[in-house]
């Protein structure tokens, strides 16, 4: 099925659909079976399937691509791929477990019911993991979404479920939302916060800020690889986690308390500062772990 010029407006029935808007501003509606909706140019609105309690498409893997425009797009039911194109987009994966692009142009992209995975590629995006004015059953959901934010300064929230968050290029901003979540901020000054639950936050490259949250939250120290600031170290309760592998020259590290925080160095570079901690050397070595759970004591 291909749309002619100006706002068409185009259903796709029960079987397996190829739907092309071309030009102009599109509705386009997949409904059932594994339909292929291509919106081209205009700022189109595509649903994969339908949103109907009685007649939905609860398998449809429907694959849809935006094209220039700033496009609505929305998976519904199904395991479906979501292409925003280029432009500003909004794309939802609705329920299963989808797959969905942000590329060029500044994108907003919803997971939400499933365990979705979402890359903002290019341009400053913001990522949700689920939709955060839902509330699902996360035991019998998963909701266990991975979310990359790409090239540009993106805000990533992982909401509920355990989630894995990489901020990959420039200065990002993650926050892990509900239960246990692992944060990667990769490249440039990023900004982690935990939440709640027993955290892995990783600022990566750059000067990181990095804010555990409730719960029992691992930091890793990165070598060679920028000063982290830690916010909210709990000395009773959280771990500073050292990579596997070092040599016994790495192992010695020195820690300092510099006013209301502690600072560690290792060959007089400083690694990481813990912000409004008092606590002495011994207390600190004493929540050194590395990656494989190695103790130093």
């Amino acid at each position: 099925m291909q749309g002619s010029r100006g706002n068409d407006v185009m259903y796709g029935g029960k079987q397996d659909d190829f739907i092309y808007g071309g030009k102009d501003d599109d509705l386009m509606f997949g409904d059932q079976g594994d339909d292929t909706l291509l919106g081209e140019e205009g700022d189109d609105t595509i649903y994969g399937g339908n949103n109907s309690v009685t007649d939905a498409d609860l398998l449809g893997k429907d694959f849809i691509s935006g094209g220039a425009g700033n496009d609505f797009l929305s998976g519904n039911h199904g395991e479906d791929t979501i292409i925003s194109g280029a432009d500003n987009d909004t794309s939802r994966g609705g329920k299963d477990n989808d797959l969905i692009y942000g590329q060029l142009g500044d994108d907003i992209l919803f997971g939400d019911v499933g365990n979705d995975t979402l890359c903002g590629c290019e341009g400053n995006d913001t990522l949700y993991g689920d939709n955060p004015e839902l509330v699902v059953a996360v035991g019998s959901q998963g909701q266990q979404d991975e979310l990359f934010g790409g090239i540009g300064d993106d805000l990533i929230f992982g909401n509920q479920g355990e989630d894995q968050l990489f901020g990959e290029g420039d200065n990002d901003t993650m926050l892990g939302g509900e239960d246990n979540d692992s944060l990667f901020g990769s490249l440039g000054n990023d900004s982690l916060l935990g939440e709640a639950g027993d955290d892995f936050l990783s600022g990566g490259d750059g000067d990181d800020t990095v804010t555990g949250g409730s719960g029992s939250d691992r930091f890793l120290i990165n070598f060679n690889q920028g000063a982290d600031i830690i916010t909210d170290f709990n000395i009773n309760q959280d771990f500073l986690v050292l990579p596997d592998g070092l040599t016994t020259d790495e192992q010695n590290l020195t820690i300092d308390a510099v006013g209301n925080n502690i600072s560690i160095f290792w060959n007089d570079r400083l690694l990481v500062t813990l912000e409004n901690l008092s606590a002495t050397s011994e207390q600190i070595a004493s929540r050194l772990t590395t990656l494989d759970d190695s103790f130093f004591i």
